[in-house]
């Protein structure tokens, strides 16, 4: 009689192997995602950032908070960035507020960075999602985990403390927002970006031209130019409805004023920035005595 093999190998050939089942782009991503955000707050509490402006940081989220938010552009306090940060700032203030948070301490520190530490990972999401419908999953990820992992980029939010990566993400989405032809959304973006930090003004010939052409080439130029009013509209009520808290007493322009006097606030070459003047040794030039065929760096 021939000898049946004990129940219980039979069972274990049924089960499933847990290693065979292919990992999805979606997943890989999340993985990835987690483990650069991981990286990111390692980096963030164990160094101090750029000091001169993580002290600026610090003190605008600890002392606005407890001041109010008014008093950050009508005291004799330094702050010389734009609304929209500030409130990310003043939020920050609050949850060190709330959870009793040194000033001094290493978290404390971190907590500055997290706003553009986030937008790190929402940005590569954004890679992600876009690149995935035009290049497939496999390029997507690549792409993603590129900007997830480039270490520039990770220096630059968690190392060095700054938040440029949050303007570029809202420069993107006026982008996509263009080429999806939803031009109302993209210029509030715009101003949005503009309020976060004024080099957004960079792109605004790239917004001009869109809807130039979506006048001049539409077949409803009636349209295109209602849509152009209402943009304009939608941009110059976020211009003062967005900063309206922070302009308690001043005069109806005051932003506007405040911006123009800060066009000449920084006249040198570069600032410990890591471009082409910094190698060259021009740090901290004067802008006016770098001269290269008889044209000055401030042109």
């Amino acid at each position: 009689r021939r000898h049946r093999p004990p129940q219980y190998l039979y069972h274990a050939k049924k089960q499933p192997n847990p290693f065979q089942k292919q990992l999805s782009a979606a997943s890989a991503f999340i993985i990835f995602a987690a483990l650069a955000f991981v990286i990111r707050l390692a980096i963030a509490y164990s160094l101090p950032g750029y000091m001169t402006d993580m002290d600026c940081f610090k003190a605008w989220a600890f002392f606005f908070y407890d001041w109010g938010i008014s008093y950050i552009y009508t005291s004799d306090f330094f702050a010389d960035y734009p609304p929209l940060y500030i409130y990310a700032l003043y939020f920050l203030g609050f949850l060190r507020d709330a959870f009793s948070v040194d000033i001094t301490s290493p978290l404390f520190a971190m907590m500055i960075r997290l706003p553009a530490m986030i937008c790190d990972i929402v940005a590569a999401y954004a890679v992600y999602r876009i690149a995935r419908k035009k290049l497939g999953n496999t390029t997507a990820l690549f792409l993603s985990m590129f900007l997830l992992l480039k270490p520039a980029v990770i220096f630059n939010s968690s190392a060095w403390g700054q938040m440029d990566i949050m303007l570029t993400l809202m420069l993107v989405l006026m982008i996509w927002l263009l080429v999806k032809d939803r031009l109302v959304w993209a210029s509030a973006v715009f101003m949005l970006a503009f309020l976060l930090k004024p080099q957004a003004v960079m792109l605004a010939p790239l917004l001009l031209y869109v809807f130039i052409r979506n006048i001049v080439c539409s077949e409803n130029k009636k349209k295109g130019v209602i849509t152009l009013l209402i943009s304009i509209g939608v941009m110059v009520g976020l211009f003062f409805l967005v900063p309206l808290p922070f302009g308690a007493g001043q005069e109806p322009d005051w932003l506007i004023s405040r911006m123009l006097g800060t066009i000449g606030q920084y006249p040198q070459v570069t600032l410990n920035a890591f471009n082409l003047y910094g190698m060259l040794g021009v740090n901290y030039l004067d802008a006016s005595s770098l001269v290269f065929l008889g044209l000055g760096a401030n042109v």
